[in-house]
């Protein structure tokens, strides 16, 4: 019998595809002023891990690539971050019955719970 439910955070418990979306183009722009990527460019960019997305563009400039991403995308995480309807309802359900439920990502636990805390979802 299943007692434990484990959720990831983006693009389930809260829509964090504008957010990451705008972080990429803005930090892309930085160091690409002469290029303009497309929303379609941009999608392959959500899932894989900040280190492998900038170092296999720019191998030499990465890590600043990573730290000018995370501080636009903290800056503006609460404007951008968007509440899946019905997801805290879900929540508050699946408690009332008696499951455990955690949350698994790959950001900082910082980061995670801003953005668990903003919908009220703790």
């Amino acid at each position: 019998m299943i007692q434990t439910i484990l959720f990831d955070l983006d693009g389930t418990l809260i829509d964090t595809n504008p957010l990451i979306l705008k972080s990429f183009e803005h930090t892309l722009d930085y160091y690409y002023p002469d290029r303009t990527f497309t929303e379609a460019e941009l999608l392959p960019f959500i899932g894989p891990t900040l280190e492998k997305s900038f170092s296999e563009m720019n191998a030499d400039q990465w890590k600043e690539m990573v730290a000018f991403y995370r501080s636009y995308n903290i800056a503006m995480h609460d404007a951008l971050v968007l509440e899946y309807p019905g997801v805290l309802d879900g929540l508050r359900r699946l408690k009332q019955e008696g499951y455990n439920m955690a949350v698994v990502t790959s950001k900082s636990r910082r980061v995670a719970l801003k953005g668990i805390e903003l919908f009220g979802l703790t």
